[in-house]
This record gives structure tokens, sequence and C-alpha cells, in this order.
């Protein structure tokens, strides 16, 4: 295919994301039907472990449990081998509607379904077409600033020891990259897997959301996951998702590419999702509301005053310069008023982040290069604390349980050094300045729009990190790579505007 062929093809692409402008565009294309069985049969094994965790649910049983990851296993593993793009659209399905942890005498160490769906999905990628990409990936600014911060994590581990703990962590990394690099490896290659996934994870976040409403306004108190045998963790509204911090990290992440979606649909004549998308969106802010979540509402903030930047310096349209004003300050003061209302007669979790941030920069001088090494910060941290302050702070946390960072670079910098701080910084600086370029660059409209909304969703997430450590958690952070390497994937060679 020629460049100019290439280019009109991916014209084409986010043009029909929500229904496509005319049937003369679209191209029939043959159809494998060879593995249609096996996928089948893959799908109703992930919708039977949805089914098996709601048994287990109201049994309490555990055996069930354990087969319904079984399950979950299995039709990843079909979806994997068999249909690379459907897996990752499963993934974003699968990983924030199923919840199912486990543990097996050592609670730190729990099987999850959402760690077993990641390390299926990309290790047979890796042995089926890692080799074959990686020349082309190998090119990508993105992909380079992950392997040197894989290089300093895999130092820091060996450095303490290569433990069980330090492998384990130096999995999960490991895990994330993979992710990464087989989702840009999907979207460069298959334009419509992008599409794909937007939607679906639009829509599953709706899903996701509604059930967050049920659960507050029907079911308080009751949990919407599987979790026996792990550590134990206080309760609160979390939908599937299992906290209510992680719970609007997940919605604020979906909702700017889903605010993208929705604005392509009010310009598409023939839009059949845009309802759906409509009120998928409208639960999600309800949800995010309900929440309370000051972290997630500054990130939708951050968010929004982003993409006014980007609204003034390349709209036109005094109206749509107005709405994005309005929409910014609406989420400004939102915000404010939530945080003042949740602050105003206790302030514990502003406390809770001041002492956990002295507690890291303290560790981070006592060693500064390699880190203190996987779950550096709750292992040190009531030592440090007792000799911050004296005594370590009850008040704020129960005897034996030790402060979490409450924030994800101090506790990369605390876990793996500075050095491994600069590399993840750069990686997501890099991620960001694509989504940047090409929105200032003048292009198609419709695929820039779809570029401010992912944009919108990774700076809400990485603002909200500040007061979260959510890049350890698999469930969200996942997704979030996987969105981060569709913002990444815009700036291939067939979304570059042609030479006139």
């Amino acid at each position: 295919m020629s460049e100019r062929a290439g280019a009109a093809c991916a014209d084409s692409e986010v043009s029909s994301l929500i229904g496509p402008v005319s049937a003369d565009l679209s191209v029939p294309q043959p159809h494998d039907t060879r593995n249609d069985r096996l996928v089948t049969l893959a799908v109703a094994a992930l919708a039977a472990t949805w089914a098996g965790e709601w048994i287990a649910l109201a049994s309490r049983s555990r055996s069930i449990a354990v087969a319904a990851l079984a399950l979950y296993a299995l039709g990843f593993l079909a979806l994997a081998a068999t249909r690379p793009s459907l897996a990752v659209v499963a993934l974003v399905v699968a990983l924030p509607l199923v919840t199912i942890e486990v543990g097996f005498g050592d609670v730190e160490k729990t099987v999850s379904g959402d760690k077993i769906a990641v390390a299926v999905v990309a290790g047979v990628w890796l042995l089926k077409r890692g080799y074959r990409a990686a020349p082309t990936l190998l090119r990508r600014s993105a992909i380079r600033w992950w392997l040197v911060l894989l290089a300093l994590t895999t130092v820091s581990a060996l450095g303490h020891g290569a433990s069980k703990s330090e492998l384990w962590g130096l999995t999960g990394a490991f895990l994330y990259f993979a992710v990464f690099a087989l989702a840009l490896d999907l979207f460069d290659r298959d334009a419509r897997a992008r599409r794909h996934v937007l939607i679906a994870a639009a829509l599953t976040a709706g899903g996701v959301a509604a059930l967050g409403l049920v659960e507050r306004l029907v079911f308080p108190g009751t949990p919407f996951y599987f979790k026996d045998g792990v550590m134990p963790v206080y309760y609160s509204i979390g939908s599937t998702i299992g906290h209510t911090n992680f719970l609007a990290a997940y919605l604020a992440l979906v909702l700017g590419p889903l605010a993208a979606l929705v604005c392509l649909g009010a310009m598409r004549q023939r839009a059949p999702l845009r309802p759906w998308l409509i009120t998928s969106g409208a639960v999600m802010v309800l949800t995010l509301v309900l929440a309370r979540s000051i972290g997630a509402l500054a990130g939708v903030a951050v968010a929004a005053l982003v993409v006014l930047a980007v609204g003034l310096t390349r709209v036109r349209s005094r109206a749509i310069r107005a709405a994005l004003v309005v929409v910014a300050i609406f989420a400004v003061v939102v915000t404010a008023a939530i945080a003042a209302a949740k602050l105003g007669g206790n302030d514990a979790s502003i406390t809770v982040r001041a002492a956990t941030l002295r507690i890291g920069l303290a560790a981070m001088q006592e060693r500064p290069w390699l880190g203190f090494g996987a779950n550096g910060f709750p292992h040190e941290s009531a030592r440090i604390e007792r000799a911050l302050f004296g005594h370590e702070l009850l008040e704020l946390h129960p005897a034996n349980q030790p402060f979490s960072a409450h924030d994800a670079y101090m506790n990369v910098a605390v876990e793996r050094g500075v050095g491994a701080l600069i590399a993840f910084l750069g990686l997501l600086g890099v991620i960001v300045m694509s989504g940047l370029r090409r929105s200032v660059r003048a292009g198609d409209v419709d695929r820039d729009v779809i570029v401010v909304g992912l944009l919108a969703g990774l700076v809400a997430f990485a603002a909200q990190a500040l007061t979260e450590n959510l890049f350890s958690y698999s469930k969200v952070s996942t997704i979030f790579w996987i969105l981060a390497a569709a913002l990444v994937s815009f700036g291939g060679r067939t979304d570059e505007p042609q030479a006139r």
C-alpha cells in the first residue's frame, strides 16, 4: 500500500469511530472463520467467569472463585492465540468488571484475575510476535524510555538480592511494558483495533459506574468483588474496581476518550452508539462526583485546563471556545466545592499525605540510587516514621499497619531510586508530548478530537497519581498503558499529514 493510500485509510478510521460516514467508504475484507468456534468458546469462558464471580460472592465459595479464575485464564489464552485485537478489547472490558483475588498463605502474594489476564495476553504476544515487532517498536521514543526504566528497575532488584519479592515486582513492571508494546504494535498495524478498544472502554466504564451507583444507593456496604485470603483493607464504595479512589481514577481516565467519542457522534448523521455513549458519560460523571475523590476531581480539573489551553490555540469558533471555558470552570468549581466540604470537618487525608511525603523524602535521601526495593515504602515507613515524629502516628493508621506511599512517583523513587523516577517521568513526558504535538498540528479534525480526549484522560490519571499510588494497581494501570499506546500510535506514519 502506498503512503497516500495508507493515509487515506487512516483518515477514514476516526471518522467511523461512532458510525460510518458512508457505506461506500468501507471495503469488505475477507473474514477468517477457521477459529470462530474457539473464539466463541473463549468469550463464553469470560462470560462464565463473570457469572462465577457473582456466584462466589453470593455463596462465599473460594472453590468457585478459583474455578472462575481458571476459566478466565483459558478464555484469554484462546483469544490471545487466535484474535490478538479481540484479546486487547477483552482486557479493557474484563479487567474493570471482574475482580477476583485469592491468597494462598502469603497475603502479599495473591492470585488475581487482572494479573492472570495481563500475563497471558502479554506472554502470547511475546512468543508469537515480539521478536518481529521489536525493530519497529524500538524506533519509538516511548519504548526506549520504557527500556531504560526496566534496566534501572532490574539493577535495583539485583542490588537487593533478587529475592522472590524483587522478582515479583520486576515481573509486574515487565508485564506493563509488554502490554504497552503489544497495544502499540497492534494499533500501528490495525487502526480498527484502536477504534474498537476506545468504544469498548467507554461503554464498559459506563457499566462499572452504573454498578457503583447501585452499590451506593441500593446495596451500601456490599462489595461487588471477591477477595479471600488477601491483605485486609478498609471497605469503601468501589463498584467492581474495589476502592473508591481507584474507581474514580478509572472513570477519570476513560472520561476523556468518551467525551471525544460523544463529540464525534454529535458531528455524525449516522451514530448508532451515540445514545449509549451519552448515557455512559452521564453515569460516569454522576458516579465520579458521588465518589468524592478529591484527587480524581483535581485530575479532571487539570485535564480540563489542558484541553482549554489546546482549544484556545487551535479552535477559531467562539462558541466552542466559550464551551471549553465553561467546562474548565465547572470542573475547577466542583473540585473546589467537594474538597472544601470533605475537608471541612476532617482533614485526615491531607495530614496522612503530608506525613507520607516527609517519610518518602527522608527515604529518598537515605537511599537515592537503588531505593529500598520492592514494597520499600511500607517496609521502611514505620522505622522512618518513628525517627521523624518520635513515635508512630497511630491516630492516622492502625497499629502494625504501615503507611502506603499515596504518591505513585514517590513510590517509584523509594522503591527503585531517583534514576528510575527520572526515567518514569521521562516516559510519561514522551507520551503526553506525543499528544500535544499532534493536537497543535494541522490535520484531520476528527482524529485530533480523539487525540485531545486521550490526552485529557491520561493527564487526569497522571495528576491523580500524585495523591494515590495508581500505577501499582494492575486493574486500572493496565488500561492506562493501553490508552497511552493508543495516543502514541496516532504519531505513526499513516497519521502524519501528507506533503502537498
